[in-house]
């Protein structure tokens, strides 16, 4: 009697699946709500496809408000636009040129902050939540201001001295030949994506040698010069574009190697990006190096060269 499988089949299952759960940080190409068949070569109908959030507690408001599936949803699942209310997708660009508002229709739709799938076709009715009507924005140059209170009359003394008073107030402080001094405030327009709220640990680094550029970055010091150099662990390069002041790309790095890319319009944009990179918890490596030889290091530690770069737990 032969036997067939045994240990060695078991151990090339346990390597497809460890590949499998491995190459989880790679998109999907096709939506994850059951039924739809958005993404599919037989769908002809061209659907943008929005992947699932980074952030522990949006990924799960997606999840809960999902069918359910015979697999996990996780932030390599994709969901499709039919799912989504229209006011959560933004289509276009809105920039101000001369005091007006220009749109401009985006190259690839993009979610709100906010967005959550709510609109499910092809499960039962219950599952379709109907949200609540959006309020209609009320412009403040279209209303009736009120009447200004009348002033009451004051004695004709009152005045007078009043008068005497502010006009020897003007003579004291104002010579003739002094120069005035006028004082400019700072608005977020002129800031653009620089002095961001940050998390602790966060420093904003300013390149000598790149305009327009911002860089984010939370360091460690060097292992090999801990007095002398620092290395950056996570670290966020915002470039604004040429083209258009108003948006900028954000180029997201952990350990060394580029994770993701997003576009900007504002600086809460630009802070959400920061602070969502910040809960990440990245693989802490070992501080001995194994003896297989293809394990890549970063900063005196050793990782896996199948690592993908987070940990379980924190």
């Amino acid at each position: 009697m032969t036997k067939t499988g045994g240990l060695g089949e078991t151990c090339r299952m346990t390597v497809m699946t460890t590949k499998t759960e491995r190459r989880r940080d790679k998109r999907d190409g096709v939506c994850y709500v059951p039924g739809c068949k958005s993404g599919y070569k037989s769908c002809k109908e061209s659907r943008s496809l929005f992947r699932a959030p980074i952030e522990p507690e949006r990924l799960a408001a997606w999840s809960r408000s999902i069918p359910k599936r015979d697999r996990p949803f996780d932030h390599a699942c994709v969901v499709c636009e039919r799912h989504f209310d229209e006011r959560f997708i933004e289509r276009t660009f809105k920039t101000k040129i001369k005091g007006e508002i220009i749109e401009i229709p985006r190259d690839r739709p993009l979610l709100t902050k906010d967005a959550i799938p709510t609109i499910f076709p092809e499960a039962p009715k219950y599952y379709t939540k109907k949200l609540p009507k959006k309020r209609k924005e009320r412009n403040l140059c279209d209303q009736v201001l009120p009447k200004p209170p009348k002033r009451q009359k004051d004695s004709t003394a009152e005045n007078a001295c009043a008068l005497s008073s502010e006009a020897a107030s003007e003579s004291l402080n104002c010579e003739p030949d002094s120069p005035q001094i006028e004082q400019v405030e700072t608005t977020e327009e002129d800031l653009g994506f620089s002095r961001l709220r940050i998390p602790k640990g966060w420093s904003e680094i300013t390149l000598a040698d790149a305009e327009g550029l911002r860089l984010y970055a939370l360091c460690e010091a060097d292992a090999a010069e801990p007095y002398a150099s620092v290395v950056m662990v996570k670290s966020v390069r915002i470039q604004v574009l040429q083209s258009d002041e108003d948006t900028a790309v954000a180029e997201v790095h952990l350990r060394g190697k580029i994770w993701c890319e997003q576009e900007l319009t504002t600086r809460e944009l630009a802070e959400e990006l920061i602070d969502s990179i910040d809960k990440l918890t990245l693989c802490p490596g070992v501080g001995i190096q194994p003896l297989a030889r293809e394990c890549p290091a970063f900063n005196g530690k050793f990782f896996s060269k199948d690592c993908t770069l987070f940990a379980d737990v924190k």
